[in-house]
Parts: C-alpha cells; structure tokens; sequence
C-alpha cells in the first residue's frame, strides 16, 4: 500500500487525524494539570478543578472522535469550505485584546466589548441586539461567579484609579 499523494484528500483526512490526535494528547495534559489543582481546606462536592476537568475530557473526546472519523474515511465527501483567514486573523486578534484587557477593564466591560466586536467580525450588523445579549450574558456570568461559585472575577484596574 502506497502513501497518499501529497495535497490528495486522503492525505489531507491523514494529517486531519494526526492533529486530531495531537490535539487528544494536549487535552490529556491539560486534564492531567487540572487534577493537580488543589481544594484548599474543607470539603466541597466540587472542587476547583472539576471544571478543567470537564473541559479536558471534552476536548480529548472531540478531538478523538476527529480523529477516528478521519482514519475511517467517514469524510469522505463531506462539504469543505475555504478558510476566511481574515476573520479567522480578527477573531485570534480580538481574543488576544480580551486577554490583555481582561484585568484593567475587568470582566464585565472587557467581555462586553468581546462579544459585540466578535458579532462584528463574524457578520452580525445588529449593534443593539448585540449589546442587549452582550450585556446579559456578561451580567448572568459575573452573578453566577460571584455569588453561585464564589469566584472573584476583575473588576478592572481602569476604574480603580
């Protein structure tokens, strides 16, 4: 049996299936660190790592069925579109600003200004729908942290001054 031709599509599903597998092993590793975080004093039904955890194992599981169904050719045929590397570029561009603004601008108004600027970028053209759910979603997430999971999230360095 003779290797695939290279930019063939069975050579495309094979490397398709290597990163899938590459991508298992690097959410093994992260569920691996996750079970090191540690509980502090007491004891809770769910810990602080159970979360990493799920994450972990939701990623291996993906990343694992990608990769069989490639390996098995269950592709084959499936509708494949091109790249868009600009909004794939504004998209990694926007969560890299969200990183580095998450602390000075704090959770709320940094997420706000994610999920919009991404609805931009992805093709909405419906700012106050946009900032109606923006609002929401950051508000209902901040008061899930805060108060359910007592979890500190940045209120922001910006307005601290």
């Amino acid at each position: 049996m003779s290797a695939p031709e290279p930019g063939s599509p069975r050579a495309r599903y094979k490397a398709r299936a290597a990163f899938g597998f590459a991508v298992a092993v690097l959410g093994g590793s992260y569920m691996w660190a996750s079970l090191g975080i540690s509980s502090g004093p007491g004891y809770a039904a769910v810990g602080p790592g159970a979360f990493p955890l799920a994450i972990g194992a939701g990623l291996v599981l993906s990343a694992l069925g990608v990769a069989i169904f490639d390996l098995l050719g269950r592709t084959e045929g499936a509708p494949t579109e091109p790249v868009d590397w600009a909004t794939l570029l504004a998209m990694i561009a926007l969560l890299a600003a969200y990183i580095v603004a998450y602390e000075t601008l704090g959770f709320i108004v940094a997420t706000i200004l994610m999920y919009v600027l991404s609805a931009r970028v992805l093709g909405s053209r419906r700012w106050g729908v946009n900032m109606l759910i923006a609002v929401l979603v950051a508000l209902i997430v901040y008061g899930v942290f805060h108060y359910l999971l007592q979890v500190q999230l940045p209120a922001g360095t910006l307005w601290m001054r």
